[in-house]
């Protein structure tokens, strides 16, 4: 009793409203996740469960998967083989199999949720490491999954969605090994785990590369053992994708991207005659990423009514989704760690907005989540003593919030 009494009594309204958001929006994805089950999944289409799809044919020794839309499929012998990468498959390959043993089918909202979860957790410890007292680590870890571009994916486990949530999930797990204990064999098993799911991503690892090689404190002898430990995971995986893609199409470096049947035909357009990526794009790419803003519905009138705002199926400023991220542009470049970050992250960067697609039906640009870890950690840094203001907090409780309002009502108009 007396160790409950001084539990609650170091309750405030503050800690009660921060832990009620958090439940909340944690109730609300738990939801989603379960939910997008019945609300997408169609037994015969699969259209939304493609990794699981091929959870299940590496089980059975197969490379194909069995789809009925061939919504990015690369054909080959008349057969689909999925065009992203394998790495979310082979992360559900142990609850796939135990699933099936049952008779049942292990649905990705499951686990999209579990690593929902553990983002939240790494951000908030992420945080924690960086000084921020256990408050405010809430707040931020809050800010990132719920009031940013994140809760696209956290909300939807289809396939091209839960793929983001796997590279944030590891990114964040490697940021968080390299501020502890720097077992760089396991930071390199991460982005193995990034590249084999979104290779763009995986240049997050110049982050690393750099910190080891400007590292004063240690001898040369040491920064190359560092970097070994680094590379032998990501070059054991850029084999076995090697591998991966020979099997499917006999060329190791071909992933069936450039084949891949798109949704869009100004989007097949745009890759046929120009590739995967050109410097054509980044204006386009630009405005959806950073630019586009909600239209107003209005009546015949010209009067706003219910909801308000239509939100664009193509994308949405990432600013006005991530307003906590206007900071990083307050951040002091003093810090070796925030420099390197920023290298990182603006190399991804180049890539997904020189990229053909900017995505479709998403929350946001999505696409950005490959160096979202990486503007938090400048984030972090960003705040003066490692508190946050009342301000701030309001920010990101308000933006939640907004968030969600914008969610639902891409819902209501492009289900």
């Amino acid at each position: 009793m007396k160790y409950l009494s001084g539990f609650f009594a170091q309750l405030s309204l503050a800690k009660v409203m921060l832990g009620g958001i958090i439940v909340f929006f944690f109730l609300i994805t738990l939801a989603f996740n379960f939910w997008f089950v019945g609300f997408v999944y169609n037994p015969v289409l699969d259209s939304g469960q493609e990794f699981r799809l091929l959870a299940n044919a590496f089980l059975q020794g197969r490379l194909d998967i069995n789809k009925f839309d061939l919504l990015d499929c690369a054909m080959q012998a008349g057969k689909c083989f999925w065009a992203l990468g394998p790495g979310p498959a082979v992360l559900m390959l142990p609850a796939v199999g135990l699933f099936k043993l049952f008779g049942q089918n292990f649905y990705q909202g499951y686990i999209n949720f579990l690593l929902v979860a553990g983002v939240f957790l790494l951000s908030y410890l992420l945080a924690r490491r960086i000084r921020f007292n256990t408050d405010d680590s809430l707040w931020l870890a809050l800010a990132f999954c719920f009031g940013s571009v994140f809760l696209g994916v956290a909300f939807d486990p289809r396939s091209w969605y839960y793929s983001h949530v796997v590279v944030v999930f590891f990114l964040f797990l490697a940021l968080y090994e390299y501020f502890g204990r720097k077992r760089y064999w396991l930071v390199g098993s991460c982005l193995a785990m990034v590249a084999a799911t979104r290779l763009n991503a995986g240049l997050g690892i110049i982050f690393f590369i750099l910190n080891i090689f400007w590292n004063s404190s240690q001898s040369y002898k040491k920064k190359f053992i560092n970097l070994a430990q680094l590379l032998w995971p990501v070059m054991v995986g850029a084999v076995l994708l090697g591998l991966y893609n020979y099997y499917r199409f006999g060329n190791i470096l071909d992933t069936g991207y450039t084949r891949a049947l798109v949704d869009k035909d100004f989007q097949r357009y745009w890759r046929d005659n120009f590739g995967l990526f050109n410097f054509k794009f980044i204006l386009t790419n630009f405005y959806y990423y950073f630019l586009k803003l909600p239209e107003p519905i209005l009546n015949q009138n010209y009067s706003l009514v219910a909801p308000y705002l239509k939100v664009s199926p193509m994308g949405l400023s990432f600013f006005l989704i991530s307003p906590i991220f206007f900071r990083i542009f307050k951040t002091r470049w003093q810090n070796k760690e925030i420099i390197f970050a920023s290298i990182a992250s603006g190399l991804v960067l180049l890539t997904v907005l020189a990229y053909f697609n900017c995505g479709f039906w998403q929350f946001g640009p999505r696409y950005m989540l490959d160096l979202l870890p990486f503007w938090f950690l400048i984030l972090l840094y960003s705040f003066k003593n490692f508190q946050l203001t009342s301000a701030t907090k309001m920010v990101i409780g308000l933006s939640a919030f907004f968030n969600l309002y914008l969610y639902l009502n891409l819902l209501i108009f492009y289900r």
